[in-house]
């Protein structure tokens, strides 16, 4: 594969990755919103918040292609053109993108664990879930607070906290456990 290839190869494997990131981001967000709607407390949070564990997931295995994906689905799930100011629906996306990315990269060099899954222990993932949580909560308040658009914090970050960290929690336990599985069934 001459060079030139290669180059639109990897082109093409970025754009399909933040093109699977970003679908399931939106499906993700579609699917917590018709099975917690009673727990959500505005419309951008959720006492459990599934799609909080693919920020995590999908940084750690795809990296910067996931924080992508990661913005195109929250700037859809924002809708700027029928709901959302445009200016917010930018701002948020960029939060919900780039802080798994901080918050991966953080965990993953302070417990000096790899990339895969491969070795972290429950006590890790939990460690991973209040990161990734941290680091998505705080931004997204402090904008909030900047904004002026919101409640009091408190009423924010606390169950935004706990529906990222439910969520985050409960996919990446499945995802380890199925990796452990599919290890076990390769070997």
């Amino acid at each position: 594969m001459t060079g030139e290839n290669k180059h639109r190869a990897s082109i093409h494997t970025f754009a399909a990755e933040a093109a699977l990131v970003a679908t399931a981001w939106i499906l993700l967000y579609a699917l917590n919103g018709w099975m917690f709607a009673n727990l959500e407390v505005t419309e951008h949070v959720s006492w459990i918040f599934i799609p909080a564990a693919l920020r995590m997931f999908s940084v750690m295995v795809l990296n910067w292609s996931a924080v992508m994906g990661l913005f195109v689905g929250a700037m859809i799930t924002n809708n700027p053109v029928l709901g959302e100011n445009m200016i917010h629906a930018l701002i948020g996306s960029t939060l919900t993108a780039l802080g798994p990315y901080a918050a991966t990269h953080l965990t993953i060099k302070l417990l000096r664990t790899a990339n895969n899954f491969q070795g972290i222990s429950p006590k890790q993932l939990y460690i991973f879930g209040i990161t990734g949580s941290l680091c998505n909560v705080v931004p997204h308040c402090i904008w909030f607070w900047i904004d002026g658009a919101a409640s009091p914090w408190p009423t924010q970050f606390t169950p935004m906290f706990m529906g990222d960290m439910i969520g985050t929690t409960i996919i990446l336990y499945m995802a380890s456990f199925a990796m452990k599985f599919v290890i076990k069934i390769s070997h």
